[in-house]
């Protein structure tokens, strides 16, 4: 079948194209066209089955009215939150939304980005690798809004949205402290990335010689996460004797949990556990689990607005307001 063309309407209404092209654009009220006129011209189209060539909408408005997501991975619940709020606020404003995820590979990142600058996006927003700063600035400079949420580039002037992860994971030795806990481990990853290095600073600096030695904190490689977080929580548990596990992710706390009933640790009587991140089993779970709410919503209409702000660019407007949000304990039976 052939496709319905702005010429196909034209005739079809006896107008010329230009006025049909100002109607389906939505300048019809701008130009001053009989509202009859342009009702006759969207019932046709409509009744043709009419799809625009958003190609040449592009080049005619300036905008595409579509976002760049990029997050690390979309099966991470917690991106997967962060992506569907992304896409509901989005939707509201009138804009669609393109997924990318980098699988914390610098590489896919920078092809993504180029990518998503070709199809002349309208603004990214993007958890980055923290690997590709000049490629990023690169974009910024050229004047294609970019937000960064979750992980920024400190030293950088790059718009951005995190969360507070050193508080946070003072929040989760604190819990566990006034639990009566007295030598408290933690798992974490081997990433490069400041949220990362944030959270175990956090837990150091708050631990305040309630772990025996150095050993407390086992550091697991975030390529073989599963296995090693279950190798990591056994030597805790069974050599340093902790009484006590924060762990750095909801996923790693999914892993030690499931090594802890595996090894018949009565916990929380024995072992306490607190989780950086919740997932929606932690509160089906007997015992339920203890975990680091993340404002998911917050960050996602924080990130939308500062991006929104930029492509507006709205006199006054400062769109490097930076905004750091504070998480919020869930405390339940660990």
């Amino acid at each position: 079948m052939k496709r319905v063309s702005l010429d196909m309407i034209a005739k079809e209404v006896n107008l010329s194209k230009t006025t049909v092209s100002m109607v389906l654009n939505g300048k019809g009220d701008l130009h001053k066209i009989n509202p009859d006129t342009q009702a006759l011209i969207l019932s046709v189209a409509k009744r043709l089955k009419f799809r625009p060539n958003m190609i040449a909408r592009n080049l005619s408005t300036g905008s595409s009215k579509t976002l760049a997501l990029i997050v690390p991975r979309i099966i991470d619940t917690y991106y997967g939150l962060i992506a569907e709020s992304i896409e509901q606020l989005s939707l509201k404003l009138g804009y669609q939304v393109l997924l990318g995820t980098t699988h914390e590979d610098p590489v896919k990142e920078k092809e993504l980005l180029l990518t998503f600058e070709a199809q002349q996006v309208d603004g990214i927003l993007i958890a980055s690798t923290q690997h590709n700063l000049e490629d990023i600035k690169t974009i910024s400079d050229a004047g294609l809004p970019v937000v960064l949420f979750d992980r920024h580039y400190p030293e950088a002037d790059l718009p951005y949205v995190v969360v507070d992860n050193y508080l946070g994971a003072q929040k989760l030795v604190k819990h566990l402290i006034e639990s009566g806990r007295k030598n408290i481990g933690y798992v974490g990853l081997n990433l490069d990335l400041t949220a990362i290095k944030d959270r175990q600073r956090g837990f150091e600096n708050a631990i305040e010689g309630r772990a025996k030695d150095s050993n407390n904190l086992k550091i697991v490689d975030h390529q073989h996460a599963k296995s090693d977080c279950r190798k990591a929580v056994e030597e805790l548990i069974l050599n340093q004797g902790v009484d006590g596990i924060v762990f750095e992710t909801h996923y790693l706390a999914l892993y030690g949990i499931a090594k802890i009933r595996e090894m018949e640790v009565d916990y929380p009587g024995a072992v306490s556990i607190a989780s950086f991140g919740d997932h929606e089993v932690f509160s089906i779970f007997r015992p339920e689990v203890t975990a680091l709410v993340l404002p998911v919503e917050q960050i996602a209409q924080n990130s939308i607005d500062m991006l929104m702000r930029q492509i507006e660019n709205k006199p006054g407007d400062d769109p490097h307001l930076n905004k750091i949000v504070e998480p919020s304990m869930k405390v339940r039976n660990t």
